[in-house]
């Protein structure tokens, strides 16, 4: 993994001042003494939610319209109930929080904007979820999401937040918190992650059944349970391995068969996203 990732030089391993975390990044400690391997990472996810979600019975109209007009009603049926810690774990392991991107031995790779307006069919654009919006008017305008009548106007004030960069700058921020070598556990939207590996990398794809054209993607890839113990660490050597010697070439590059980048416009956007009090640097270039 060190060749791969340019950390070689003449004397053995050196931290690359360029990246001044990397000292306690998994990735270098991997590289430089293999029985710190930490193994796979516990991979949470809300699928109970996800379930009770599925089977609520509303309780009045209204309340319904106004989750549906937030742009997020559709999550439940599209989030994945099975989720590949093994293949999770290799990509942390290749993420970098400084940049932001998977280093892979071809190049650096970002989850943008348009993956997650693809893959979630969630909002992109809209109020940022800042680190100054007051915990009171977000507060509000969740009761407002699920408890208060419509009275004439679907949504509420939470349907105007861009949902899929607060998903997406959580997942960052926890992406760079699993790199470090104490981390045993990732958290935040992870069948975005899966879902946008299955997009780019086909070596690491499962079935996947058709959908119509504006369906989120995450729910067209058919994810069965994934075996544990002996088998995933298997796995895990071997997807690691995958990577070291993947080439420009196994990548699909284009996944969406189309220049998704100029058609959601946000995807282009250089600078922060943000969820509450979380702020990551996002650079499509």
């Amino acid at each position: 993994m060190g060749r791969s990732l340019g950390l070689t030089e003449p004397g053995g391993p050196v931290i690359p001042h360029v990246i001044p975390s990397f000292g306690d990044h998994i990735a270098f400690a991997l590289w430089t003494s293999p029985a710190q391997d930490r193994g796979l990472l516990d991979c949470c996810h809300r699928s109970g939610s996800v379930e009770s979600f599925r089977r609520y019975e509303w309780s009045s109209e209204g309340s319904q319209k106004v989750v549906e007009g937030t742009g997020l009603s559709h999550l439940a049926g599209c989030m994945m109930q099975h989720l590949d810690t093994t293949l999770i774990t290799t990509f942390v392991e290749r993420w970098q929080p400084d940049t932001n991107t998977f280093h892979m031995p071809f190049g650096e790779m970002p989850i943008l904007l348009h993956d997650v307006h693809h893959i979630l069919r969630i909002p992109v654009e809209g109020e940022l979820m800042r680190d100054d919006l007051h915990p009171g008017v977000l507060k509000l305008d969740m009761h407002d999401l699920v408890l208060v009548p419509v009275d004439g106007h679907v949504g509420g004030p939470a349907a105007g937040y861009a949902w899929g960069a607060a998903a997406l700058a959580y997942l960052y921020r926890q992406l760079g918190m699993a790199t470090r070598v104490g981390s045993k556990s990732i958290c935040g939207c992870l069948t975005l992650l899966q879902a946008w590996i299955y997009e780019y990398f086909p070596l690491f794809r499962p079935s996947q059944i058709l959908q119509a054209p504006d369906a989120p993607r995450a729910s067209s890839w058919v994810c069965h349970r994934f075996a544990g113990g002996d088998d995933a660490r298997h796995r895990l050597v071997r997807y690691r391995q995958m990577l070291d010697e993947m080439l420009g070439e196994d990548v699909s590059w284009t996944p969406y068969e189309r220049d998704a980048g100029t058609e959601i416009l946000p995807s282009l956007y250089t600078g922060v996203i943000c969820f509450a009090d979380i702020a990551e640097g996002y650079d499509p270039a």
